[in-house]
């Protein structure tokens, strides 16, 4: 897969999994361990058993990828930057997790920072939360045919563009201005994309480049535990 990411087309890699396949607590406990010392302490301090599951999923997509386009066993690698986002600083590979609901995804790019978003649409009285919104995305959600629909889409954009950048809150940024497929934030543009997981969820990505080319796959817990083999 590495010889994919080597040409000049902007790819990007999307691994996906369901916390269905650590529903058994045996294959929780064999994941668990494989993360390092750090990682399990932290693991145990989740109070829900579906935070557990993601943040062990999370990780375990992680190094998947990473083993996918380098080779390389990466989980005692990952460190933070100032605003906490996880990073490889030894590695010209960007990554990025998401989780809502049952859905745990990772987002790779060799080219480009990359920050991916997915959030399960929930039935909530979504005009609670307009004024984390500009005036303009206000109206269009407000005024369009399909309100809830329009609500996650700005709403998991600006999650996304706000990872990509990895600084800063969702409120510190209300005057983003969205054009077609793109924003400019603190003058440098941003790309949006789609993803398209399942039809309860709502996802996309943000890249500094447009996106040439996406793998989206779905991992079972067979296929990653096949990623720690030799």
């Amino acid at each position: 897969m590495e010889t994919i990411f080597k040409n000049k087309a902007h790819t990007i890699l999307l691994y996906y999994t369901s916390i269905d396949e650590v529903s058994d607590p045996k294959t929780l406990d064999v994941f668990l361990k494989k993360l390092p010392l750090e990682l399990q302490l932290k693991n145990q301090r989740f109070k829900f058993l579906k935070d557990r599951q993601a943040h062990v999923l999370g990780r375990m997509l992680l190094h998947s990828g990473i083993k996918a386009l380098k080779n390389i066993d990466c989980l005692n690698l990952v460190n933070y930057n100032e605003y906490g986002k996880p990073i490889i600083s030894d590695l010209d590979i960007h990554f990025n997790i998401s989780h809502s609901g049952e859905i745990v995804c990772c987002a790779f790019s060799i080219q480009s920072n990359i920050g991916v978003d997915v959030e399960q649409k929930k039935n909530i009285d979504y005009k609670d939360l307009l004024t984390s919104f500009n005036k303009e995305e206000q109206n269009i959600i407000v005024n369009s045919d399909d309100s809830f629909t329009n609500f996650y889409n700005y709403w998991v954009k600006r999650e996304a563009i706000i990872k990509a950048g990895g600084k800063g809150f969702f409120s510190e940024y209300k005057d983003i201005k969205f054009f077609d497929n793109h924003v400019f934030l603190e003058g440098v543009k941003t790309y949006i994309e789609k993803i398209r997981i399942h039809h309860d969820y709502t996802g996309y990505l943000a890249t500094d480049l447009p996106v040439d080319f996406m793998i989206v796959e779905y991992l079972n817990a067979e296929e990653i535990e096949k990623s720690f083999e030799k």
